[in-house]
């Protein structure tokens, strides 16, 4: 791996031995400095945790945070910050957090963390940031291993909602910097992380010390990872005024969690598979929560140079005879969405054409056909999931199964990424936003220029705004409103970042989709 060092004085080299000619030798021995807080943490333990066992262990750098939080790390291998996380351990009685409004001794022990290579995401002072919300970027990484840093930040931030840097000291910079009410609101949002932390590892740990073959390494990391999964809702939470509510969504997020099924998926390793070997054999995507749907993805017929035709089929559970249902392309050709193409709105049916391209790296290329928009499949892992319960995936799935019901052997899971390539953005063309709606009555005038700069580019039917935040927020998913023919109507924007991907092979599908049937038909009775 080749190691890229920045340039603001966050890895300190001491040189020696400089000749006439200006030569020097490098002394491999470097140090690190940053900042921990969930509020200012001060006398924390924060070290490199070099055989990532989530403790500070007596041989790896570590350093007592002080009152600013600050700390420093020295005498490191130049590879240790490229490869190793950072962690603080808050430790109950000892560590003084101090905030706004007062400083306090933490309560409980949990740790907070910042990813390996964290370095490379330096704020203004060349110090390194340790936050609850980097400990999510650390807990997507440990939940996807083949993701780069950069992309987990990416989907964090999307997920949050905000353009704002999360390895930014945001308590200092909501007092002087040019974005003073987003690091604010990045404050309010590591706050509550922060107050989840504590419960979440307690939870794992303790089911892992009931469940044989669970350790507290692989509990820590799960609970880290479950947490990164919540960043949307705690994007949610931290819109709602009241603390109760806020506390009662806190605790339900955590009620929700099962521990002793996700410890069960976190001890299977994860292997590497290449796009066009998932698709050959059958990629399922589920979801079997509100409108349960099924989506098979297949190799259809070949085109040229190395293009496919996207072979869909679709299939649907009909409540009335309690079972599952392929859709016919008459019913698929009579839904669809309006989609913004280089030359304006086009209306795309659901079983519009797809053509898929494979990369010399195995990874794949979907294009939109009508709009020309495309998606990099790509970091894509296979777990062997025969024996474990199907109510491990009941976060991703929406399922509430009982545990003796297990996937049968050959069920496997995919996990992979997809990243938009560019900005994609469709509307339901149902009903407008609001009834009789139109542009005059949403749009104040201070946003003339941003209208008229909209309109240039794509005429009278155009995209008006993406909600929380702006077009250059790097959101996966996010709710925009959108003017045709003078209405406002509900509408999406993809942004072209990475987003998580989950799938089954055919073995593993149908178990779930008999599951889910038979649960919805004994409801039903």
């Amino acid at each position: 791996m080749r190691i890229l060092y920045s340039g603001l004085f966050l890895l300190s080299f001491l040189l020696h031995g400089c000749g006439d000619d200006g030569s020097c030798h490098l002394n491999q021995s470097l140090s690190l400095s940053g900042r921990v807080a969930d509020g200012y943490c001060e006398r924390a333990l924060v070290c490199l945790d070099l055989n990532e066992n989530f403790i500070c262990d007596d041989n790896e750098p570590s350093a007592l945070s002080d009152a600013s939080g600050g700390f420093r790390l020295e005498r490191l291998e130049p590879a240790w910050a490229e490869n190793a996380p950072l962690v603080a351990q808050i430790v109950a009685g000892q560590t003084l957090l101090h905030e706004d409004t007062g400083t306090e001794l933490a309560q409980d022990d949990f740790i907070l963390s910042a990813p390996p290579g964290a370095y490379r995401q330096l704020t203004t002072d060349g110090a390194v940031f340790i936050s609850p919300l980097t400990t999510l970027v650390h807990g997507r990484l440990l939940r996807h291993p083949a993701m780069s840093m950069e992309e987990a930040d990416l989907i964090v931030r999307g997920e949050l909602g905000t353009a704002a840097s999360l390895f930014r000291d945001y308590l200092a910079a909501a007092e002087g910097d040019d974005q003073p009410e987003e690091y604010a609101r990045l404050q309010r949002l590591g706050r509550i992380v922060g107050q989840s932390l504590p419960g979440f590892l307690a939870r794992y740990q303790q089911v892992a010390s009931e469940t044989e073959g669970s350790t507290t390494i692989e509990a820590t990391a799960a609970a880290l990872a479950q947490l990164a999964q919540h960043a949307f809702d705690y994007a949610s939470v931290e819109q709602q005024t009241d603390d109760n509510a806020r506390q009662q969504a806190l605790e339900a997020l955590l009620a929700g969690e099962q521990p002793r099924s996700v410890l069960a998926r976190w001890a299977l390793p994860f292997e590497p598979i290449s796009a066009r070997e998932a698709l050959a054999s059958g990629y399922y995507y589920l979801r079997l929560d509100g409108n349960p749907v099924c989506r098979l993805d297949l190799f259809g017929a070949t085109l040229t140079n190395g293009t496919y035709l996207l072979d869909r089929r679709t299939f649907s559970f009909t409540a009335a005879t309690g079972s599952w249902q392929q859709r016919s392309p008459e019913e698929l050709a009579g839904s669809g969405l309006y989609h913004l193409g280089p030359n304006g709105w086009v209306w795309l049916t659901g079983n519009s054409a797809q053509h898929m391209t494979i990369q010399n790296d195995g990874n794949l290329i979907l294009e939109t056909v009508g709009t020309g928009h495309r998606r990099l499949m790509h970091g894509l892992l296979s777990q062997d999931v025969a024996g474990l319960p199907l109510n491990a995936f009941a976060s991703e799935l929406g399922l509430n199964l009982p545990e003796d019901v297990l996937f049968p052997e050959g069920s496997r899971y995919y996990l992979g990424l997809q990243t938009g390539l560019d900005d994609q953005y469709q509307f339901f063309a149902s009903q407008p936003a609001q009834a009789g709606a139109r542009l005059e009555g949403l749009i104040p005038p201070t946003e003339a220029a941003e209208r008229s700069r909209i309109i240039e580019a794509y005429g009278h039917e155009l995209l008006l705004r993406v909600m929380r935040g702006s077009a250059e927020a790097p959101q996966p998913v996010a709710l925009a409103l959108l003017l045709k023919d003078g209405f406002v109507w509900h509408g999406m924007r993809f942004a072209a970042v990475p987003g998580q991907t989950h799938g089954f092979n055919q073995i593993a599908a149908e178990s779930l989709l008999q599951a889910y049937a038979s649960q919805a038909n004994a409801a039903a009775q």
